[in-house]
């Protein structure tokens, strides 16, 4: 489509994952590191700004890191020459 000059625009999500709510499956982060990578309240259940199950704790620095990381070394930005 860029080829053609079809503009294209890429909308990737950083405030929450596929890992969905507490009773959902492991994917990746709550594997990890789950108080650090999602916002929970006192009893450790997920807050759910994004309205998907969860919401990623933006306020730690290691998850604000994320976006950029990704935009730095993602193979996707190459691709689309970003």
């Amino acid at each position: 489509m860029i080829r053609n000059g079809i503009e294209v625009i890429l909308d990737v999500v950083f405030n929450h994952t596929a890992e969905g709510g507490d009773r959902d499956r492991y994917i990746s982060y709550r594997g990890i590191d789950n108080r650090t990578y999602y916002l929970l309240d006192d009893q450790g259940r997920y807050l759910n700004f994004s309205g998907c199950g969860n919401t990623m704790n933006c306020n730690n620095a290691v998850v604000r890191n994320c976006p950029s990381m990704a935009a730095i070394h993602g193979a996707w930005t190459r691709a689309r020459r970003i």
